[in-house]
Order: structure tokens, then C-alpha cells, then sequence
């Protein structure tokens, strides 16, 4: 208030108590809106009834440790049989391996890199500012299918080579 005094010295003291209790108020206000909105949306989130409660509690299903568990459990099975049924054995490794190189590129690539750089243009377009969301562990997910994915063709020329040679060794 200092400052508006100083730049309106005919302000009497009476009318900058005045305006302080006029900004007080103010600021009350949009506080209230501001809290109303927010226990609305949180409101909106648990009940189930509405579209965000239902999203809401399929995203909380989808993160739980639970899901987690069974979906890799899922996806370690897949790999079991893709491998075991597979015949001549190292063809569903070279088909993991470079499933799993793919995935990896997409992730880390697309999703991670590719990403991070659009989403500061598409938030500034959409909100009218930067919104920075980490897209790091894509990135590691990335690394990690590339990784799982050198290891399976390696251990897929390896099978390859071990049966390439019993093959030699029994003609």
C-alpha cells in the first residue's frame, strides 16, 4: 500500500483502509471459487457415477500393483510359449528380439524424445502456457525393451549356433 500512497499522495488514510479491505475481500473471493472448484473436481473424481470418477478409478485399477503383477506375469508366459513353441527353437527369440527392439525404439524414441519436445508446443497452443511433463521413464522403458531385445537375439544365435553344431556333429 506503501507504494500506491507514494504514487497517489491525495489518498486520504481512510481510503487506503478502504481499498486494502476491498482487495482483502477480493482475494477472499477468489479463494472460495477457487476451493469450491477444486472440492468439486475432487468430488467428481470419487464418484463413480460421472465420467471423471469412472476414469479416475480406471486409472487407479490400471497402476495398481496388482495389474502391474499380472500384466507382466502375462507378457513373461507370452514369452515362455513364444519361445518353447517355437520351432526350430531360436526363431521365437529372434521374433522376441526384434519385437522387443521395435518397442524399444517406439518408446524411447517416439514417445520419450519425440514427446517431451512436442508436448511444451502442443500445452502452449492448447492452455496458452508451457506445461512440462516428464517423459523420462519412457525413455528408460525404451532402453529396457532394447536391452530385453539384444539379449533375446543374442541368446537366439547362440541356440542357432549350438544346434547348427550338434546338426554338423551328427552328419
Amino acid at each position: 500500500m506503501k507504494e500506491i500512497k507514494d504514487s497517489n499522495p491525495e489518498l486520504t488514510e481512510d481510503m487506503l483502509k478502504l481499498m486494502k479491505q476491498q482487495l482483502k475481500d477480493e482475494m477472499d473471493d477468489v479463494q472460495d471459487v477457487l476451493n469450491s472448484y477444486a472440492s468439486n473436481l475432487y468430488g467428481n473424481m470419487k464418484d463413480t457415477s460421472t465420467i471423471q470418477g469412472k476414469v479416475a478409478r480406471l486409472y487407479t485399477t490400471l497402476i495398481s500393483t496388482t495389474c502391474r503383477a499380472v500384466s507382466g506375469a502375462a507378457v513373461l508366459l507370452c514369452a515362455i510359449l513364444t519361445v518353447l513353441l517355437g520351432y526350430p527353437r531360436h526363431r521365437g527369440l529372434f521374433s522376441l528380439g526384434v519385437e522387443s527392439l521395435i518397442c524399444g525404439g517406439i518408446f524411447a524414441g517416439l514417445i520419450g524424445v519425440m514427446g517431451s519436445r512436442t508436448m511444451g508446443f502442443l500445452s502452449d497452443k492448447m492452455l496458452g502456457r508451457t506445461v512440462d511433463i516428464g517423459l523420462k521413464s519412457y525413455c528408460w522403458m525404451g532402453c529396457i525393451f532394447a536391452g530385453a531385445g539384444v539379449i533375446f537375439l543374442l541368446a537366439g544365435f547362440i541356440i542357432k549356433w549350438k544346434d547348427q553344431k550338434r546338426i554338423d556333429v551328427n552328419e
